[in-house]
C-alpha cells in the first residue's frame, strides 16, 4: 500500500489509471478489469485484482517472456528477473524458509530448483504458474471457500499437482501447446479501481 501512495504522491495518478496504458493495454488485454479501492479512494495494489481468464493468460505470457510483448519491453527484463529468481533473494526469502515450499521476491511466489519458475497467488487459491524457459502459463480462477486454501480439495489438489508433478506435467503441456499464440496487439481494456464490501469475494471461476 505505501508505494500505491508514493505512486499517486509523484504522478497524480490511481494505481489502476497509471498501468491501464503502459501495462494492461501493451499486452493486448481484451476486458476491463478491476481493482478493489479502500474507503479513501486508494486502489489496494498488494491484491484484490480481477480479470477475465484469457486476460490472466496474456499477463503470465509477458512474464513468461520477462516482461516482452513482441519486440517491446514492457517491464524491465532485469528487475523480472531479479524479483523471480530465488537465488537473487536474501537467503530468509528461499524457497523452503520463505515458506515451507515456495519462496519469495518482490510478491512473486519463487519454486524451488534451480529452473526459474514462479507464481501468483491469490488469497481464495487462484493462480497463475510461469515457466519462462518452457514459455508456459497455467491459470486458476476456480476459487475456494474459505482464505484457509490449504484445508479445502481445491488447495490440496492444486499443491498435489504442482509440487509433486509439477516439472514434469509443465514440459509434458508445453510440448502440446507450442502452436498457441496470445495476441500482442494493443488491447481496447482498462484497469478501473471499484469499492466492494469487504466480505465479499469478486474472484469467480470463468470459463474460456
Amino acid at each position: 500500500m505505501n508505494l500505491v501512495l508514493v505512486l499517486r504522491e509523484v504522478t497524480g495518478m490511481a494505481l489502476s489509471e497509471y498501468l491501464t496504458p503502459r501495462l494492461w493495454q501493451p499486452i493486448g488485454a481484451e476486458a476491463d478489469a478491476t481493482w478493489v479501492k479502500a474507503p479513501d479512494g486508494t486502489v489496494t495494489g498488494s491484491g484484490n485484482f480481477n480479470a477475465i481468464l484469457r486476460d490472466y493468460g496474456r499477463l503470465g505470457m509477458l512474464l513468461a517472456n520477462d516482461g516482452a510483448v513482441g519486440d517491446k519491453q514492457i517491464v524491465p527484463r532485469d528487475y523480472l528477473l531479479e524479483a523471480t529468481d530465488w537465488h537473487r533473494q536474501p537467503d530468509t526469502f528461499a524457497p523452503g524458509k520463505a515458506t515451507r515450499y515456495f519462496g519469495y521476491g518482490y510478491l512473486f511466489w519463487l519454486f524451488p530448483g534451480e529452473k526459474r519458475r514462479f507464481a501468483l497467488l491469490g488469497i481464495y487459491g487462484q493462480s497463475i504458474f510461469v515457466d519462462p524457459e518452457l514459455k508456459l502459463v497455467m491459470v486458476i480462477t476456480a476459487a475456494a471457500k474459505t482464505a484457509s486454501v490449504g484445508a479445502e480439495a481445491l488447495g490440496r489438489e492444486r499443491d498435489a499437482l504442482w509440487q509433486r508433478r509439477g516439472p514434469c506435467l509443465w514440459e509434458l503441456v508445453a510440448g502440446a501447446l507450442r502452436s498457441a499464440i496470445w495476441s500482442s496487439v494493443p488491447g481496447a481494456g482498462r484497469i478501473f479501481a471499484r469499492a466492494i464490501l469487504p466480505s465479499m469475494s469478486f474472484w469467480r471461476p470463468i470459463l474460456a
